[in-house]
Order: structure tokens, then sequence, then C-alpha cells
């Protein structure tokens, strides 16, 4: 009975695969990328080519990867590919992703407490912590429950150490430039630059500003000089420049090193079709120019800005533009 089991196991684990495979290979010709382009910081193009021919039992840390860099999230399509037990881990992480998501505030809501009890249920679950990847996402995760809960201090920071510590032993700050970043390893510096610059505006803190601004600056030079998927830089470029704009404009007051990383960041959004991250640089745009007394181009540059948010119903976006034209500006508008 244990063979026959273990052998149905094999076979459901390989069917697994194989419909992933037809997804993997579909979704690259219907994207126009080469294997080359997909394989890239995965798996060499022998390996992705024996994958989508169903001749590679590959690990679905592996599936998941390539999947993730396809822009299809394998939290959507679990029953595609992953085993019953598989799946009950990744309908956890998509619940928690949901949790986290909304970025519930007060460490009195309830959801608080049922964020950690999500973190628990996937750390007690040996399969699903036997990636790195995985590890890495449970730590960022708590991290990020410390920030629902209003913490902005080395608590908070400590798990996303951690984290970035798994594929970067040795890591340094001064060094991001040099290193090969995964996405994981994008987020979790994204939430140390966020979390320094917090720490620094709340207590008016020159050191912790420039430390969130090295990172960040780190990060721009790293996707700058290496080779960088599509996906990957629609995801963080834009949203590095924006941060680093806002730092420098409304932290450093350096409007004019500001506007720089805005045209950056909009050049971005431009060539990835990140159309969600415009109007928040447009705007960073527009308040960098009203310092620099460029005030005619910076209220059409936030007025644009306004109706582009209102556009894709960014609402906290469309209220904080509103409130600079009506607030800083003087201007009213609808």
């Amino acid at each position: 009975m244990k063979s026959s089991r273990s052998e149905s196991i094999k076979g459901e684990c390989k069917m697994a695969v194989f419909k992933a495979a037809d997804l993997i290979k579909r979704m690259r010709k219907q994207k126009r990328m080469s294997q080359e382009e997909l394989a890239y910081s995965i798996v060499d193009r022998a390996t992705l080519s024996k994958i989508e021919n169903g001749k590679s039992e590959s690990s679905m840390e592996i599936i998941m990867q390539l999947l993730e860099k396809l822009g299809y999230e394998p939290e959507v399509t679990v029953d595609f590919y992953l085993t019953e037990e598989q799946t009950g881990a990744m309908k956890l992480k998509a619940e928690l992703d949901s949790y986290l998501t909304y970025q519930i505030k007060g460490d009195d809501n309830p959801a608080i407490k049922k964020i950690d009890e999500l973190i628990k249920q996937l750390e007690n679950d040996e399969q699903f912590m036997q990636f790195t990847r995985n590890k890495q996402y449970i730590l960022i995760s708590k991290s990020c429950n410390l920030i629902n809960q209003r913490w902005m201090n080395e608590d908070v920071r400590k798990p996303l150490y951690e984290a970035i510590k798994f594929n970067i032993p040795f890591f340094d700050e001064s060094c991001i430039e040099e290193y090969f970043l995964t996405k994981n390893d994008m987020k979790i510096l994204n939430l140390l630059a966020i979390q320094y610059a917090g720490e620094g505006f709340d207590r008016y803190d020159d050191a912790m500003l420039d430390r969130a601004i090295q990172i960040l600056v780190g990060m721009k030079k790293n996707m700058d000089t290496h080779f960088m998927d599509i996906i990957l830089k629609s995801d963080y470029y834009p949203q590095i420049c924006y941060n680093l704009a806002s730092y420098l404009n409304e932290g450093k007051n350096l409007p004019e090193d500001a506007l720089f990383y805005c045209d950056e960041g909009i050049k971005s959004c431009h060539e990835t079709s990140n159309a969600k991250m415009l109007p928040g640089l447009s705007l960073a745009k527009a308040m960098a120019l009203f310092n620099l007394e460029r005030k005619d181009e910076a209220l059409s540059l936030a007025t644009m800005a306004y109706y582009s948010a209102k556009l894709q119903k960014l609402d906290n976006l469309t209220n904080a533009v509103k409130g600079y034209l009506e607030n800083v500006m003087g201007v009213k508008i609808n």
C-alpha cells in the first residue's frame, strides 16, 4: 500500500509539472519572450527547454518563479499545477496577502491577530518552509504586520535583514548596486528604505533619512547597470524613483535632485506601461517644480496628476493631489 501511495503522489507531481510546463510555454510565446529571457536568473536555457517539453521534473519553486516572471500569479492558478497539499499552503498565502495588501492599521484590529495566525500556519508547513523564497516571505510578512501596528524601529527591520541574508549572507548596504537582486530582495530593500525614512521624518533624524536614500540609490544603480526583466523593472523602478524624489524634496529640500528622479521614474513608466505610478510621480514632480518657483508648470502637472489618479480610481492619491492643489497652490478642483 505504501508503494502504491508513493507512486500516486509521484504521478500527481508529474501531472502537476506537466500542466505548469504547458502554461509556461504558452505564456512565454504569448509575451514573445525568448527562452533565454525567461530563464535568466532562474535556470539555464536548456533546463527551461526541458521543462516546457515535460522532460524535466523541476521543483515547484522553479515553476512558481517562472510563472511570476511571466506576470502570472501562481496563487491564482494553483489548481493548474499544484498537488492538494501545496494548494492548501498557497491558499493560506493568498489569504495572508489579501490582509497585508489592505495595510490594516491599529494594534487592536482583529485582522492583526488573523495575520499572525496565518503566518504561524504557514510556518508549521514543512513543505512550504523548505524553500528560501517562502522563508523570506514569512519574515517580510512579520515585518509588514508590525508596520500595520505602527511600529517604526529596529524590531521591524530585524526580520527584513534576516530575510535579505538568505540570498546575500554578507549583506552590506554600501554594496547594493553590485548584488544580484531577486524580486523578494527588491521588496525587502524597499521596505527597509521606507522604514528608515519613516523614522527619519518622525524623529527629524537626517541620518535615518540619508540611510533610506542610500539604499534606494543603490537599488536604482543596480537596476541601471544589470539586466532586469521588464516585469520586475515595472514593479520597482518607478516606485524607487518616486520614493527618492519624495525624500529629497520634502526631507532634504533638494528639489532639483528630486526632479531628476521624477523624470527617470516617468520615463520608466512609459517604457514599461506602468500607468498606475504616473500620477504619483507627476505629483512629486509638481511639488519639486513648485519649490523651484516654477508654479505654472507645477499647477499644470498637478492638475494632470489629479485627473489621472481619479480616472484610475486611486482614491487616496486623488485626495492627496486635491489637498495639495487646494492647500498649497490655492486652487479649487472638482
